[in-house]
């Protein structure tokens, strides 16, 4: 006992430091799942979980240390029962010994029973230490956590009548000092006091803003601080040595029933100022005054969305206040509901979904596309009807026809938000709706206001007149026939949910589980083959070893009374010798059965059942992503292998220790009375009756406890990663109770799992007793041929057995609940079909009975695959799952080192046709092939590997800006590289870097060894990052993919490229940055063939050719200017509206 508790201190710091590298990996592993199909699309799949693999062996290296002292605490907490009646006899013998008295049969066993009482709850307390060590630690993190700075809205409303205004101070001193701001404020002294605002200002922000330096490193921790921006576009970087400043002097002032444009370059501080206005942010020297009452109606650029249903989301409601919309058809709610739809241009979109607006979305939205996102979060936003709507550049990821439609809608002057009086603050990289602002709000690349006013005063500026230029003009041509034109034309065909799956297969918050009929046997046998039966076989060994030398004690015992009877206090020696003999066998042999399995075991166990998870999420089909909640997955990566790494060795070992001191000390019982032999029929039928009721029962709710905890994650990750939006509306309150309605239905399986359980322990307990009675009779009945040393033995091992029995139970109640981790992962391996084995089934249907295999490279004469790019599509037809064709007979032959833009209308198959290249959806029938290659015949991961494609997301790797930039080649653990060919690489790494732009700040926090992460670098930066990374596969790829790479305006800087996929850089870069794109891509790609979707159609006017998509069918194959040329034709309409002409 003493011993346990010197260990419970480092048995705490050693849990601690385990705890902290779990959360590391859970976090890894919670963020590749949010982003699983980005990592598809860049290939990078492999990369990124290799990456996990690694967190994952960093963890198991992290607990050895507290696992060690675990199992020397669980062999110090059976000292007690092995050495305690080694001593007290030992004592007893040496009085004896001096003529004080003989150890008789009555003594011995009297006293040993005395002890067997007492072991038991000293070695449970000696064995809990590690536990309440453990809870120690948990107590001082959620101690540390809630001591965290909270969230504090220095936001100020003007005081009343002649008051004073009130506002909010902050001493410089707080601030990072900045060259860029100090002409505008001095260090060291605040802002004085700001004047009162007019009557029509709703809001009123001056001064320096930026996020606090602590916000910025937050993620490093396991929970995301109330000060830190959620948002994955926030614009400041995580390692900034000076976090960005955003420089706002003179005032701005909002005014109610505006639109307020705010314009800037990519990383300029545009969000960071909207997060002020929302009161985010707590570190700053100014003044941030508002005139608002109620929640604030934000669209954030990439949107939040809960997973519930279309309804519920832009009701903002709970189902049932949402559907009371359908009982009261002529109530004003239902009517703007109706309205809001119309004008978002969702009508069409809910008409097409499986259960129209009682579809469920998914985790993150996944089941819809990026645009039907934005299209739902403004309608969220429109719904509210609040005083103040802000919007972050969420017009970004529409095609350029909804775009306008959706922007006149909302916007315009005629729109329905200008019209029910709201104010509107939106933040954009697009100048075109710069005539559309009543003020405009200019930041340049320091974060500096350059200009603030109105358009019309926009017009009399010389220095700034440029913002207006021809776009003015177009705008007023506008008409509301043109808007009129414009919704009919944006209206997705039926085909515009590219990862849509019938409802069905969402609404489920849990998944059917096979393991839940699957039988015990077979879990046994998983988890002993994951160990390796060497190991399983030594530590078999050892139990039964330590399991006889604990028990045959009391058998000498019995011979030692019984000699000692006839020559009292002879041979001491002996007899003392021996059993000191049984003592340390016992002690060492449960050192050792300890150590097999707290060290070798879960070593072994913990990184076979991770790898079967990753390999089996990693490879799953985009299918079982977009119907499975990511909360679902992650709790298989945390739960339960936490259960597989602890609770199930520990239980196990509890188990097979207290069985087997049970079966020793039956048998002790029946060879002592071996009338009790008739007794084990009986016995056994009881048990069977008692496991046939409760196994049964307790299988069921041990599965249920663990998935009901699914639902715990998910809300918690899809609340972390909404924080402002929650906060803007006020839903904290609801979301709040949401969660607790969760957290109360996922203890309910908990709950009747205890209650079997204890029927459980009453049920043995009575089986115990009877046999007590049962052996008391027959010791009495029979006396005379029972000795009296075979009734002690009989009577000390059944109290034992008793004892045993219960600490079985115990023991046995956890272990159920640690199997039913392993049968959920068996069960989860054996039913996710991977994407390759779906692509076999594919071939199978064809009658193709081909296996995936890597192209032979000396077959192509190449050194590498793709090596031209020459890309041929015959007939293709696709689908997604639960859904009709989205590609219809597509034909395309495209010549290696071709551009082809591919443009259509929202739903068109633009983005289908992509994901067909990259295996990411089912070919029904026709065949792809580039160079020649069947791409049905390759490995999936393979091909995305080798069509280089960059995401919508930009994916920021965990590690090295080396490993960013060069991810195939660093992860590559087998390949050996010299040091010259290393140091060749990382010059080839730091002139791309150098081409995109990111050498000089990346290079001044570390240059290629410096730690990065997603919060680095801005969302242009990271755009840059990937493009660097696409140029590093120079030589390994010559196909890339384009989806609308570069804003409207910069169109003439795209020339003649090759051949590499990069998908979906966002067109709401900033000129600078497109500048950038279109000169790398045109020099550095030249050789390359692109294939490009674009919205705004002026960026592909001088490629070779366009293929225009409509309803899944290839509409148009020909040169841009040839189409336009022609009287008819769809591309030359889709151009026209494109430019607002």
């Amino acid at each position: 006992m003493i011993g346990s508790g010197f260990l419970a201190g480092p048995i705490g710091k050693h849990q601690a430091a385990w705890i902290a590298a779990s959360q590391r990996r859970v976090t890894a592993t919670s963020k590749a799942l949010g982003s699983v199909k980005w990592l598809k699309i860049s290939g990078l799949t492999d990369v990124a979980f290799n990456g996990i693999r690694r967190l994952r062996t960093q963890e198991l290296a992290a607990s050895t240390k507290f696992r060690l002292f675990l199992g020397i605490t669980i062999v110090l907490s059976i000292c007690t029962p092995v050495f305690g009646p080694l001593l007290t006899f030992a004592t007893a013998a040496g009085i004896a010994s001096r003529g004080n008295g003989d150890l008789t049969i009555a003594k011995i066993f009297t006293s040993y029973s005395l002890i067997v009482l007492l072991n038991t709850p000293l070695s449970m307390f000696t064995a809990s230490m590690p536990a309440i060590a453990g809870a120690v630690t948990s107590f001082q993190r959620v101690q540390d956590y809630l001591n965290v700075t909270q969230r504090k809205d220095n936001r100020s409303s003007p005081s009343q009548g002649n008051r004073d205004d009130r506002t909010t101070k902050m001493e410089a001193s707080q601030m990072v000092p900045d060259a860029t701001t100090e002409k505008t404020f001095n260090k060291g002294k605040s802002l004085s006091r700001v004047t009162a605002l007019e009557p029509d200002v709703i809001a009123s922000i001056s001064g320096r803003f930026s996020w606090p330096p602590e916000a910025t490193s937050a993620q490093s921790s396991d929970v995301t601080p109330q000060d830190t921006p959620s948002d994955e576009n926030q614009e400041n970087s995580a390692h900034n040595e000076r976090p960005p400043v955003i420089d706002i002097c003179p005032r701005i002032d909002i005014r109610r029933q505006t639109l307020t444009l705010i314009l800037g370059p990519v990383g300029c501080g545009k969000s960071t100022l909207l997060k002020a206005l929302l009161g985010e942010l707590s570190n700053f020297d100014g003044s941030i005054q508002t005139r608002f009452s109620g929640a604030v109606t934000f669209c954030d650029q990439t949107p939040w969305l809960p997973n519930e249903k279309i309804r519920e989301i832009i009701c903002g409601r709970s189902a049932q206040d949402a559907n009371m919309l359908e009982e009261k058809e002529m109530n004003e709610d239902a009517d703007w509901y109706r309205c809001i739809i119309n004008a978002c241009a969702l009508e069409r979109d809910i008409a097409m979904w499986p259960q129209g607006d009682q579809t469920s979305v998914g985790s993150k939205g996944i089941s819809i596309s990026g645009g039907q996102k934005q299209r739902l979060s403004m309608a969220r936003a429109a719904f509210a009807r609040s005083e103040l709507l802000v919007m972050d550049d969420c017009f970004s990821g529409l095609d350029a026809n909804t775009e306008d439609t959706v922007f006149d809608n909302l916007l315009s002057q005629e729109g329905i938000l200008r019209k029910a009086n709201m104010t509107i603050v939106l933040a954009s990289s697009d100048y075109r709706r710069v005539p559309y602002a009543d003020q405009i709000i200019l930041l340049n690349e320091q974060g500096q206001l350059q200009y603030a006013g109105s358009v019309d005063d926009l017009k009399e500026n010389a220095d700034f007149k440029w913002l207006l230029g021809d776009s003015a003009a177009k705008a007023n041509k506008r008409s509301k026939e043109d808007i009129t034109k414009n919704k009919r034309k944006s209206e997705p065909s039926t085909n515009s949910a590219p990862d849509v799956v019938a409802a069905a297969e969402l609404t489920g918050a849990l998944q059917t589980d096979a393991a839940r009929q699957m039988g015990d046997s077979a879990v046994y046998k998983f988890y002993l083959e994951s160990a390796g039966w060497p190991t399983i076989i030594a530590f078999t060994i050892g139990i039964i070893v330590f399991a006889f030398c604990d028990s045959f004690p009391s058998v000498w015992l019995k011979w030692w009374a019984e000699a000692n009877e006839e020559d009292p206090n002879s041979d001491l020696g002996k007899w003392l010798g021996v059993y000191t003999v049984f003592s340390i066998g016992a002690f060492s042999s449960c050192l050792f059965a300890c150590w097999q399995l707290f060290i070798v075991v879960i070593n072994r166990s913990g990184l076979y059942f991770h790898d079967i998870l990753v390999n089996t999420v990693a490879r799953a089909p985009m299918s079982y992503h977009t119907t499975t909640d990511s909360g679902i997955t992650v709790n298989r990566f945390s739960q339960d292998l936490q259960l597989i790494d602890m609770e199930l060795p520990a239980s196990a070992l509890g188990v097979v220790i207290t069985v087997s001191f049970g079966v020793a000390q039956f048998v002790l019982v029946c060879a002592s009375s071996k009338y009790m032999a008739a007794v084990i029929p009986f016995l056994l039928a009881l048990l069977y009756a008692v496991q046939h009721f409760y196994l049964r029962t307790a299988r069921q709710l041990r599965l249920l406890d663990i998935e009901f905890k699914a639902p715990l994650y998910s809300q918690l990750m899809e609340t972390v990663a909404g924080l402002v939006t929650i906060r803007a509306f006020h839903w904290e309150s609801r979301s709040t109770a949401k969660y607790m309605k969760v957290l109360d239905k996922s203890q309910q399986p908990n709950y009747l799992l205890l209650c079997v359980q204890r029927w459980l322990v009453f049920a043995v307990n009575i089986m115990i007793m009877l046999l007590a009675v049962i052996l008391i009779v027959l010791t009495t009945t029979l006396r005379e041929k029972i000795g009296p040393g075979f009734a002690g033995v009989a009577l000390s091992n059944i109290l034992a057995f008793s004892a045993t029995m219960e600490a079985t139970i115990n023991s046995w109640v956890q272990l159920e609940i640690s199997l039913g981790a392993i049968a959920r992962i068996r069960s989860f391996s054996m039913q996710t079909k991977s994407e390759d084995d779906e692509a076999l089934d594919v071939l199978a249907a064809e009658g193709r009975n081909e296996q995936l295999i890597e192209p032979n490279l000396n077959a192509l004469d190449s050194t590498f695959w793709p090596s031209k790019g020459h890309i041929e599509i015959e007939a293709l037809c696709a689908s997604y799952p639960s859904s009709g064709h989205v590609l219809n007979d597509i034909t395309l032959s495209i010549q290696a080192g071709e551009k082809v833009g591919i443009c259509g209308r929202t739903g068109s198959g633009k983005s289908s046709l992509f994901l067909s290249l990259l295996g990411l959806i089912a070919q029904d029938s026709g065949k792809i092939s580039i160079d020649g290659v069947d791409l049905a015949t390759l490995p999936r991961e393979y091909l995305r590997t080798r069509i280089v494609a960059v995401p919508q997301e930009a994916y920021i790797l965990e590690g090295t800006v080396r490993l960013n930039a060069d991810p195939y080649r660093n992860q590559d653990e087998d390949a050996q590289f010299t040091a010259v060919d290393s140091e060749r690489r990382d010059k080839e790494i730091v002139a791309a870097l150098e081409r995109v732009g990111l050498w000089k700040k990346i290079e001044g926090r570390g240059g290629l060894s410096a730690a990065i992460d997603d919060k680095f670098f801005s969302q242009g930066e990271a755009q840059l990052m990937i493009l660097a990374r696409a140029m590093l596969r120079e030589g390994e790829s010559r196909v890339l993919l384009l989806d609308e790479a570069t804003s409207r305006q910069v169109s003439q800087y795209i020339p003649k490229i090759g051949e590499q996929m990069i998908l979906r850089l966002y067109s709401s870069l900033d000129e600078a940055t497109s500048n950038v794109i279109n000169t790398i891509v045109r020099t550095w790609f030249k050789d390359w063939t692109i294939l490009a979707i674009a919205h705004k159609l002026d960026t592909i006017l001088d490629y070779d050719k366009v293929a225009v998509l409509d309803d899944g069918k290839l509409m148009e194959f020909d040169a841009p200017r040839k189409l336009l040329s022609q009287q008819k034709s769809i591309f030359k309409d889709l151009y026209l509206v494109s430019t607002n002409q």
